[in-house]
């Protein structure tokens, strides 16, 4: 029943014209494309129809616009923190945001995957100034709050829809977003620790410095 509904979507989208006579007689449909006849009858049968329920794919395609989202937001971050000279928070957040981007291609590859069509919406621009690193890391820790609530949303909404490759994709995330939240508060706490120790933030500049990409983290355990 799934293929044949596709199939019909798929007419909808492509229906025909008209068909000119002829030895090989050809189809001509609305967007002005000429198929032989058994060809077309033939495209029809072949049409990727996708494996994934209405619900599950606009969710996705809702958090695959929110990791984008935090790409940009961390980039703004490391943007500012680089015009103020703590080369190390940069780095921390450029090192973040190219987590978010690893993250991002996740759920594009995901949607490919399970054969539905991905549709990049607009992204909201972040900003682009923070009044001290310790108001910048209260909002990091605030949107990823944000974003551990839609995928445990989209985790309730995959058992709901009986989706066990959605599922276990997100497993992967879940986890992933305990991590995060605990690093960004860390940063956090040492910040309210410090107060307006000059040295003191000088140091934790130094340490964020050392962050590297871990590839392996971000590359494993989801498809």
């Amino acid at each position: 029943m799934a293929v044949q509904a596709g199939v019909a979507q798929w007419i909808e989208r492509f229906p025909p014209e008209k068909e000119v006579g002829g030895s090989n007689p050809l189809v001509r449909t609305l967007y002005g494309r000429y198929f032989p006849t058994a060809s077309y009858q033939y495209h029809l049968h072949i049409r990727r129809i996708p494996v994934i329920g209405k619900k599950m794919h606009e969710a996705l395609q809702k958090q695959l616009n929110m990791e984008l989202y935090s790409y940009y937001l961390y980039m703004a971050m490391s943007a500012h923190f680089n015009d103020i000279n703590l080369k190390g928070f940069a780095n921390w957040l450029r090192i973040q945001a190219q987590e978010e981007m690893i993250h991002s291609m996740k759920f594009f590859d995901q949607l490919l995957d399970r054969r539905a069509k991905v549709t990049l919406f607009a992204i909201d621009a972040p900003p682009s100034t923070w009044k001290s690193p310790l108001a910048a890391f209260e909002d990091a820790f605030a949107h990823e709050e944000k974003v551990t609530a839609s995928i445990n949303e989209l985790s309730s909404l995959a058992i709901a829809e009986k989706d066990h490759a959605s599922s276990i994709f997100l497993e992967w995330f879940v986890t992933e977003q305990v991590e995060e939240l605990s690093s960004a508060d860390a940063i956090i706490q040492d910040l309210k620790l410090i107060g307006d120790d000059k040295g003191a933030l000088f140091f934790i500049d130094r340490e964020l410095a050392k962050r590297v990409l871990t590839l392996a983290a971000n590359t494993t355990a989801a498809p």
